[in-house]
């Protein structure tokens, strides 16, 4: 049963007409009454609430419930008629031109989120399909990362892109060894609640570095790799 005709049936069994039930509710007529119960129009919540309380409803709950499950059911199928879906195609990512930044930049913190460089540029690479606009690269000159990531080695980090633990990341240490000193790195980052363990490429020459998860900030998750350029 539409809402429209339970209003009507609650009406009559009160004996009310249209112009009664709009004068309890603070209407001058009874055409608003008269579009509700004809299903031209529902009634927002506040005024379902209004007729259920001049009703005189034991339960106004469903009543209510009614009117805003059918209010909403009918804006969400105006909405939808007037989204119309991208043409087949138009939603692929489009490459993108991002610079490539000097290790040494991000060490000090510089990161180049969003940036769009030139295709035209030596000193940029073109990035296909990438979905997060704030990617951008660095080229590597640390070899803590080796053999996964040497020395020339430029990768793509995502700041959008969710970092699950085993994940290679960027990430920022902060008051390394009981300092104030910060420090960025690449790493396989491991959450272990508490802990997080960042682990080199080279577990021969470099130790499992375990740090308090609050010392930790992931700045991004490495999404590409290039062989050196």
């Amino acid at each position: 049963m539409k809402f429209g005709k339970r209003l009507q049936r609650e009406r009559e069994r009160r004996g009310l007409t249209q112009r009664q039930l709009g004068l309890k509710v603070g209407l001058t007529s009874g055409t608003y009454i008269s579009q509700i119960e004809s299903g031209e129009k529902i009634p927002p919540l506040e005024t379902a609430i209004k007729l259920a309380n001049a009703l005189g409803l034991a339960d106004t709950v469903p009543f209510v419930f009614h009117a805003v499950r059918e209010r909403s059911a009918v804006e969400y199928g105006f909405l939808s008629s007037r989204i119309k879906p991208p043409p087949p195609g138009k939603n692929e990512p489009c490459p993108r031109p991002l610079p490539v930044r000097p290790w040494a930049s991000v060490v000090e913190g510089n990161l180049p989120t969003g940036t769009e460089g030139s295709p035209a540029d030596r000193h940029c690479i073109v990035l296909e399909g990438s979905g997060d606009a704030d990617s951008f690269a660095i080229e590597i000159s640390t070899d803590w990362m080796a053999d996964t990531i040497c020395r020339g080695d430029v990768v793509v980090v995502s700041p959008g892109s969710e970092v699950a633990s085993g994940d290679m990341a960027l990430v920022k240490v902060t008051g390394k060894r009981g300092t104030n000193v910060e420090e960025i790195k690449i790493a396989r980052a491991y959450f272990r609640g508490r802990w997080t363990d960042l682990v080199p490429g080279d577990l021969s020459k470099y130790s499992v570095e375990t740090y308090p998860s609050h010392d930790i900030t992931v700045l991004g998750k490495v999404v590409a790799k290039l062989s050196r350029l």
